[in-house]
């Protein structure tokens, strides 16, 4: 069996058993993946899963490098699984793939997106002041996340942001410099009564993941506010989604 381990507050730890997929209650280790087995006298055996294939995720040609894609592939990123046809991006970089397996065919058929814990992303609104050190006539960037954490700054020279943006944002391990960052995908807007519960939504006719940990901003006021208030505020939502995953919620009057 394979362990996968998420890495925001919606990942949680879960045992893939051939084609089950079974959420366990306990702590997460400190690799994305691994595999997991037993002795014959009831021995556990923890060894950290790896990139089986190297290369980039190509989505639109299903392949991981030169390999195939198996017809039913599980993607999984920090808060869990996510469809690959939910992924808003056409290319993965191997550096954002933390782990992979192939099957019997050959194919690969698990793919782990995300790096190490020390690597998550940070998800807000971007501040940008172009009078600022950075380089010039590209200033710095600031990101303000909902937990009332800021990002930054840093230079914007390579990331070319603007105000305004909701991005996605990882840090190096020493959190003075950022390895990516990029704007949200804008997937949509969608009604109050398209929403099942609070841990996910239908657009276009599929079903998106919301995680715990979702940040919902009030355009109107400039505050981030909660899941439960944005729903309540307007009979509308607009979404931006990470990798098919629902990661900022917008409401305006």
């Amino acid at each position: 069996a394979v362990a996968v381990t998420g890495t925001g507050t919606g990942g949680g730890v879960r045992l893939l058993c051939g084609g089950t997929e079974i959420p366990l209650q306990c702590a997460a280790g400190s690799d994305r993946a691994a595999w997991i087995s037993s002795g014959e006298d009831g021995t556990i055996f923890y060894n950290p899963l790896s990139a089986a294939v190297s290369g980039d995720l190509d989505v639109e040609k299903r392949t991981l490098g030169n390999t195939p894609l198996s017809a039913n592939v599980r993607l999984y990123d920090e808060d869990g699984p996510v469809a690959l046809d939910q992924l808003d991006r056409k290319q993965i970089s191997s550096s954002e793939i933390s782990a992979s397996r192939t099957n019997w065919a050959g194919d690969v058929d698990l793919i782990v997106i995300g790096g190490s814990f020390e690597t998550s992303a940070y998800f807000g609104i971007a501040e940008v002041d172009r009078n600022a050190g950075g380089t010039a006539g590209f200033g710095t960037l600031s990101v303000l996340c909902a937990n009332g954490r800021t990002i930054g700054p840093l230079d914007n020279s390579l990331a070319n942001i603007s105000s305004g943006a909701f991005v996605a944002v990882r840090l190096n391990r020493n959190g003075n410099a950022y390895t990516s960052v990029r704007a949200l995908g804008r997937l949509g807007t969608v009604s109050t009564a398209s929403w099942i519960g609070k841990s996910a939504v239908t657009y276009g006719g599929q079903s998106y993941t919301v995680p715990e940990n979702v940040s919902c901003y009030n355009r109107d006021t400039r505050r981030w506010i909660t899941l439960d208030q944005a729903l309540n505020y307007s009979t509308s939502t607009t979404l931006y989604a990470y990798d098919g995953t629902i990661r900022i919620v917008e409401v305006s009057g």
